[in-house]
């Protein structure tokens, strides 16, 4: 019942992470706001990402994660540390109780042990961007998805704002040849279920021409769905050339201190050919001061080869 397989637990640590600010003010019926934004709204709807920036030193806690991966199901509870911008310290336990495997991600570096199968990993974090193929990946990166904040959020792009009945919509404008290719237009209907946007089955001509020549800031198609209260509340983003699309729900937000956090997330990863779900509710999340937590490798287990 604890078989584990070093390659599927590593898969789901990695995974949790990528899977696993706000300003409140006054309240606005969506509804009745004209649907497409002026360039100054949008970047009203960019700004408010930085109107309050998330600062702490410490977050501690417990997840209930659920995961389905290539149709194998676990269940897993995940303790966690966060220390802001400095170390995510993850430790798995099955069913039972025990302890299964083990995470440390650092600015520069990433250690996993896999206690029941005996092996680790430890090496820097470029290996674990190409074992995911996401380049962008580093600590903020997976501080920012477990804690509900924006990523891949760049300045430099060109951004549209639009409202529908629920939402503020915060989305980047690809490049012309890649929104044809892909067919998007001006009326993008945004209630196309997740697991068919932008995603190709087979490559024609004028999208492979398209991607070949891409350009890496123009790799990614995001949007970001706020609430009544600037709230994040989703995020999707394609990645275009590895015709993989992430979708991020955050919901249950809670008071944890001073902050303001969601406390259930929900992460979907597809591509063409399968989708991955994972499903975090987070208890017993605190702000205090917590001792830094050092992972040594036991003598004896094997290293998990790169």
């Amino acid at each position: 019942m604890l078989h584990l397989c070093h390659r599927f637990s590593f898969i789901f640590a990695f995974a949790v992470l990528i899977a696993t600010s706000y300003s409140c003010r006054p309240k606005l019926d969506l509804a009745q706001r004209k649907p497409m934004l002026q360039a100054k709204e949008a970047q009203m709807l960019f700004r408010k990402f930085d109107e309050k920036p998330l600062t702490f030193r410490w977050i501690t806690g417990k997840i209930d994660s659920k995961a389905t991966f290539k149709g194998k199901e676990q269940e897993f509870t995940t303790r966690f540390r966060i220390q802001q911008d400095s170390l995510i310290w993850l430790s798995m336990a099955a069913p039972l109780g025990i302890e299964v495997a083990r995470v440390n991600i650092t600015p520069d570096s990433v250690t996993f042990i896999n206690y029941f199968e005996k092996t680790y990993f430890l090496g820097e974090l470029d290996y674990l961007q190409k074992f995911l193929k996401i380049e962008e990946l580093d600590l903020k990166f997976v501080q920012n998805i477990l804690l509900g904040e924006p990523v891949l959020l760049e300045a430099e792009e060109r951004w549209k704002g639009e409202i529908d009945s629920s939402y503020y919509i915060l989305k980047n404008v690809p490049g012309k040849k890649l929104r044809k290719a892909l067919g998007i237009t001006r009326d993008e209907d945004f209630d196309i279920p997740a697991d068919s946007l932008y995603l190709y089955t087979s490559i024609d001509r004028k999208l492979g021409k398209v991607l070949r020549k891409n350009k890496e800031n123009d790799r990614f198609l995001k949007r970001y769905f706020l609430d009544d209260q600037f709230r994040l509340v989703k995020m999707l983003i394609t990645d275009v050339i590895n015709n993989r699309l992430i979708e991020i729900k955050y919901s249950d937000f809670g008071q944890i201190d001073s902050l303001t956090l969601p406390q259930h997330v929900v992460v979907d990863i597809i591509d063409s050919k399968e989708s991955n779900h994972i499903d975090l509710v987070y208890t017993k999340m605190k702000t205090e001061d917590s001792s830094p937590v050092l992972t040594k490798i036991p003598e004896k287990y094997v290293p998990i080869k790169p």
